[in-house]
């Protein structure tokens, strides 16, 4: 082994495997040679031990090494993911390479690793190692020759190399030892008593008991425990320190087997009834602990090992109950300082359903919804946290709670404040670049560029260029042109900030935004100053002084001047800031540029400057510009030294809030001088002013800012007194937060830590309004289409935003008319105050009566909406709400009272509109003259429109109307006056369509037919694919399914010329269901088939991601399953993968197929985000979700803890 550990070349690929069978001295000789490893070895050591509670599976493997790799690497290392492990040890490595050492990695047991069910399925410790160690790695693990290498290990792994395997001959010592033990194991057994409860609860609990649980369990004492235990009859024993310490810091002892073979000896020996009565015991001792809310007595073995017997034993059940109980997820969290073992438990959780035959899904709707809990909570800790723990060393660690944060906006300027702070340390450099490469759904390209723009700042030039310009890369690809604006502005000047002056250039030049080429133009005059190119950078200022937009001028100017004034530059800094014309933008400029210069230690210079800022605000007529503009100008003199001035101005606002801003200011400024008597004086009179302030919010922000001023000064008890005055907890919580980071900053590391966990802590009390204001209204929705209406309202209810309210509660309304609770939306409807979501709710049940055949209520309900919709001071919202209103009169069988409706409307499009819908009623209705009447009147008005697009989509309605009234002939030719063949094919359809669902399905297909013909002359084999799949789906509703399916081959083979493989796969998939209902499943299946790997093929996320969803559908509506599955896990991103899966569930609906999916959707996203599949599949699961929503809500409002 010491050859193997030290050979400079390694032929057997970095791995060495010892194979043995039980008791042949595997452990003892790794023990061994880890305790005296050969000179210049560096080891990392694992010793896999299924019979002690946490040390097990790959969860312990990855914390126990990561407090090695943390004690090697003197760094706050972070391993929860195998590339985090991966990426550490590549680290250590490297370090010990560069000491002329060589690194060990040891691990024992692999045999014993209990996350993996199955040889083929589950979570392996082996499959963490890796693939490729890095020169001066060597991997030696041992293990039994049996169970086989893990499924989840790679074929090419060394592991699955027979060369890597060394066969160890048993040792007579370990064999004697093994009899001993053994005899001892019988011994207690047959002695029944004391003895054989020890080993039946050992073996129950698999390992990880102490002598106190132990006594407790038996009704014993502790010492007569320990006396046995530790007794010649005690041999079958061992014991080592628990994970965790107690309240005197001493770690206690917890007992296990000596040995795996004793374990499964004991459960062997012990009959299964009498095991399983153990096992009850153990579940009676920790409901003790579960009904008490988890106190902080709770033993070690109740955290981390009971868990684990849950999921040996697959108790689905009681492993659920454990993850979905908030008290435990806080007490963990109080113990170990993160969810990681919470979220743990979830994931085992719906692994064990997701394996199961038929999944619960109310169960994995649970599960899911308190894992979204943990992570909102490790979402809301402030930025100021997040500097604090990188200030103090904790690099990965605010690197991680910053891409936990919910607000993906505020990622990029976390990550960049990471790297300033860190320096050009590349440990700090790589965990940001790691973490800005991630693909995200949004602010991705934002993340990119301000990560880049910060690499440059600190040296990192060519890092910085790769990643501006993958940045300029991403950004081409957006399909909104203003946010692909932006992000090629960001781009470019991540690229000046590289010194990638050529492509800044060319990239400026493709903006067409006035706005944002300005801003571009100020980004390149920023960077050139930096650069020491003054001359450059006073020439593009100018050209931006040029700009029009005062807003524009004033900001770009301003930031030019700054820069200026930073480099050196004072008399063109002053010059650039006196080029604005309007006095206060001026001022504040120019204080601005007094800032700068004091900065740079030229205080006399700002001083003048900050002097000359003042006297123009003093020109200012309005009070509240003035104010603002001398508060800045106090600033700079308090930058510049000059005190008492910068008092004097401070005390001369009027303004309570601009007083103390300006106060906080000084006190701030005098504190980095060192002046901290003065500095908190002057704090103090800030914080006594803020309590005249009568806005909650302005407040809450003054008082934070003068605690923060009252820490900088020394005075931390003060200031943590006075943020604790804030009784909004996420107030309070961001007034610790920017407490701990000036304390961080001033070096006192200890009191910073201390209060960033108080900080951390009291956000997890918070609840997202965000997150209820979309999150509710979607559940209440989807709850009423299931029937649930009066869940929905109360749900709804819950909601504290009026407005949002009563938006939410129309859209309920509108639902349950729809489902036909007509009484019911009625009723609802009325308790609406909103005019104009009273007239629509009240449109929807009127319209849900007609068709449910209640014309005289409907006609009475649509009455009142009208006259509620005249009341509406929006012209144009009052003529869509009375084309509605003629609707549903129209429905009802109010004929004439419907076109005098329409009539009366001004606007040509909502007249067109609502003659239509009349005409469409009366073809319904058999009245086919007077249809056909209303119908020309409808497309003589059309004809008046002006939007060719509006007038096309007008006739093609009327067309439609016209052929639903009989008037076949003119419904076509009507459709033929369309110009664009594409629009026409369209209302040809249409046409067809009507006609076929009228019964008339002759008359249908002939019109399909001329369709079909019509699509011949469209050039884009695209539009011809999508026109002829739609003229098949309309042979198909006249009948005629033969021709349908040759329709739709048709469209197929033009599919196949399409070069664009996304558009190719989109024309494929509908074809695909197309045949399907045509009744040619094996054909659809092929089809649907080409169309998933045309997919796979998709390199951009958004393109392949959108796809997945369509083509997936595809394949499980044609009956391929297990194909839809694989199709939907091939998304990298969890959300996307998510709902691909929630589309194939939502094509299987209510069977075990759509359940497995949804359950395997539920265990990457959020239910909410897929409730509609969850209506869908299981109505129950719906239910649940909204009783766990209507729970958060109540404990929301439940005070927050101190």
């Amino acid at each position: 082994m010491a050859a193997f550990a030290t050979a400079p070349e390694c032929s057997q690929r970095g791995y060495w495997r010892w194979l043995a069978p039980a008791w042949a001295g595997k452990t003892a000789l790794m023990a061994q040679f880890v305790l005296h490893p050969p000179e210049k070895t560096d080891v990392l050591a694992f010793f896999i031990t299924a019979r002690s509670a946490g040390r097990a599976d790959r969860t312990a493997f990855l914390n126990a090494l990561e407090g090695q790799l943390r004690e090697y690497l003197h760094d706050d290392v972070e391993c929860p993911t195998q590339g985090a492990f991966l990426d550490a040890l590549q680290r250590a490595t490297a370090k010990a390479r560069a000491a002329g050492r060589w690194l060990l990695l040891a691990v024992d047991g692999l045999d014993e690793d209990t996350g993996i069910p199955t040889a083929s399925s589950g979570h392996s410790i082996a499959a963490l190692l890796p693939r490729t160690p890095p020169p001066g790695l060597r991997i030696l693990v041992a293990g039994r020759p049996n169970p086989p290498i893990p499924g989840d290990v790679s074929h090419g792994h060394p592991l699955r190399d027979p060369a890597v395997n060394h066969a160890l001959a048993p040792s007579h010592a370990a064999q004697a030892v093994q009899e001993d033990a053994e005899r001892n194991l019988d011994a207690l057994i047959a002695a029944g008593g004391l003895g054989e409860e020890l080993v039946g609860l050992t073996a129950a609990a698999g390992g990880g008991l102490a002598a106190a649980d132990l006594a407790e369990l038996t009704y014993q004492s502790q010492r007569r425990i320990e006396l046995v235990l530790g007794g010649s009859v005690g041999r079958a024993f061992q014991h080592r320190p628990a994970q965790w310490t107690t309240d005197d810091g001493q770690p206690v002892a917890v007992y296990s087997f000596a040995h795996q073979a004793l374990l499964d000896g004991a459960r062997m020996l012990i009959a299964p009834a009498a095991l399983a009565a153990y096992r009850q015991r153990l579940h009676t001792w920790i409901d003790r602990d579960r009904h008490a809310g988890w106190p902080a007595d709770t033993p070690e073995w109740a955290l981390t090992g009971y868990p684990q017997m849950l999921r040996e034993c697959q108790d689905t059940d009681r492993l659920t109950a454990l993850a979905t109980d908030p008290s435990r997820h806080e007490r963990l969290w109080q113990i170990i300082g993160t969810d990681s073992e919470a979220l743990t438990e979830i994931a085992e959780a719906l692994a064990l359903h997701r394996t199961a035959g038929d999944p619960d899904l109310s169960a994995c709707v649970r599960l899911a919804h308190h894992r979204d809990a943990l992570r909102r909570k490790a979402g809301t800790v402030p930025d100021g946290v997040i500097r604090t723990w990188a200030r103090l060393g904790y690099v990965r660690r605010a690197v991680t709670m910053a891409t936990q944060r919910q607000d993906e906006y505020a990622l990029p300027y976390l990550l960049a404040s990471i790297l300033r702070i860190g320096g050009s340390a590349s440990e700090t450099v790589a965990l940001v670049l790691e973490a800005a490469r991630i693909p995200r759904i949004d602010h991705h390209v934002k993340t990119l560029t301000t990560v880049a723009e910060t690499l440059a700042q600190i040296g990192w030039h060519d890092e910085a260029a790769e990643l501006a310009r993958h940045a300029a890369d991403l950004a081409r690809t957006l399909a909104d042109s203003k946010q692909q604006e932006q992000a090629l502005r960001g781009a470019a000047k991540a690229l000046g900030q590289a010194g990638q002056w050529e492509k800044v250039v060319d990239l400026v030049r493709t903006l067409t935004d006035p706005e944002q080429q300005a801003g571009a133009l100020t980004d390149v005059v920023e960077t050139l100053a930096q650069a020491g190119q003054t001359e450059e950078a006073s020439s593009i200022a100018r050209q931006v002084a040029a700009l029009t937009s005062p807003n524009q001028q004033a900001q770009a100017l301003t930031t030019v001047a700054n820069t200026l004034a930073l480099t050196g530059q004072r008399e063109e800094a002053v010059d650039l800031a006196r080029m604005l014309t309007d006095p206060e933008l001026q001022a504040r400029s120019l204080a601005s540029v007094a800032n700068a210069l004091a900065l740079t230690g030229q205080k006399e210079e700002a001083a003048s400057i900050a002097r000359q800022a003042a006297a123009l605000t003093r020109t200012l007529t309005d009070p509240e510009q003035q104010g603002w503009a001398l508060q800045a100008v106090a600033k700079a003199l308090a930058q510049a030294g000059q005190r008492e001035e910068a008092v004097t101005l401070a005390r001369t606002l009027t303004d309570p809030e601009q007083q103390t801003q300006a106060l906080t200011d000084v006190a701030e400024a005098l504190a980095q001088a060192g002046q901290t008597e003065e500095a908190a004086s002057i704090a103090r009179q800030a914080a006594a002013l803020t309590r005249t302030l009568t806005s909650p919010n302005q407040q809450a922000q003054a008082l934070t800012t003068v605690a923060k001023a009252l820490a900088l000064t020394g005075q931390r008890e003060e200031a943590v007194t006075l943020a604790r005055t804030l009784t909004d907890s996420e107030k309070q919580a961001q007034s610790l937060a920017s407490i701990a980071e000036a304390l961080a900053q001033a070096g006192q590391t200890e009191e910073a830590a201390s209060i960033a966990r108080q900080a951390a802590a009291l956000t997890r009390t918070l609840t997202s309004p965000e997150q209820q204001a979309w999150a509710l209204p979607l559940v209440a929705s989807t709850l009423a289409k299931a029937g649930w209406h009066d869940e929905a309202v109360n749900l709804i209810r819950t909601l504290t935003d009026p407005e949002l309210q009563a938006w939410a509660l129309t859209d309920v309304a509108n639902t349950l008319a729809e489902a036909g609770w007509h009484d019911e939306a009625v009723d609802l409807a009325r308790t609406l105050t909103d005019p104009e979501q009273q007239t629509q709710a009240l449109t929807t049940a009127a319209l849900a009566l007609a068709q449910a055949g209640q014309e005289e209520e409907a006609a009475s309900i649509a009455r009142q909406a009208a006259a509620l919709a005249r009341t509406l001071t929006d012209s144009k919202k009052q003529g869509w709400a009375l084309q509605a209103v003629a609707k549903a009169l129209a429905q009802a069988g109010w004929h004439d009272e419907a076109v005098d409706l329409a009539r009366t409307l001004t606007d040509p499009e909502q007249q067109t509109q609502a003659l239509t819908d009349v005409a469409e009623a009366l073809a319904q209705a058999g009245q086919t003259e007077e249809a056909a009447s209303i119908a020309r009147q409808a497309a003589a008005l059309a004809r008046t429109l002006t939007d060719p697009e509006k007038q096309a989509w007008a006739l093609q309605a009327v067309a439609k109307a016209l052929a639903q009234a009989g008037w076949h002939d003119e419904a076509v030719d009507l459709a033929r006056t369309l110009t664009d063949p594409e629009q026409q094919t369209q209302a040809l359809t249409d046409v067809a369509e009507a006609l076929a669902q009228a019964g008339q399905t002759e008359e249908a297909a002939s019109i399909a037919r001329q369709a079909a013909a019509l699509t011949r002359t469209l050039t884009s084999p695209n539009q011809q694919a999508q026109a002829l799949t739609t003229v098949a789906k309309a042979l198909m509703q006249a009948g005629q399914e033969e021709e349908a399916a040759s329709i739709a081959r048709q469209a197929a083979a033009l599919a196949r010329t399409l070069t664009d493989p996304e558009k190719q796969a989109w024309a494929l998939q509908a074809v695909a269901k197309a045949l399907m209902q045509a009744g040619q499943e094996e054909e659809a299946a092929g089809i649907a088939r080409h169309a998933a790997d045309l997919t796979r093929t998709l390199t951009g996320r958004t393109r392949q991601t959108q796809t997945v969803l369509v083509v997936a559908e595809a394949l499980a509506l044609t009956g391929q399953g297990e194909e839809a599955t694989e199709l939907a896990r091939t998304p990298t991103h969890p959300k996307q993968q998510a709902r691909a899966l929630a589309a194939v569930a939502q094509a299987h609906g209510s069977t075990v197929q759509g359940r497995t999916a949804l359950a395997e959707g539920l265990a990457l996203e959020s239910p909410i985000d897929l409730v509609t599949a969850l209506a869908a599949v299981d109505r129950d699961a719906l239910e649940t979700l909204a009783r766990c929503m209507n729970t958060e809500v109540g404990n929301s409002s439940q005070p927050s803890r101190p």
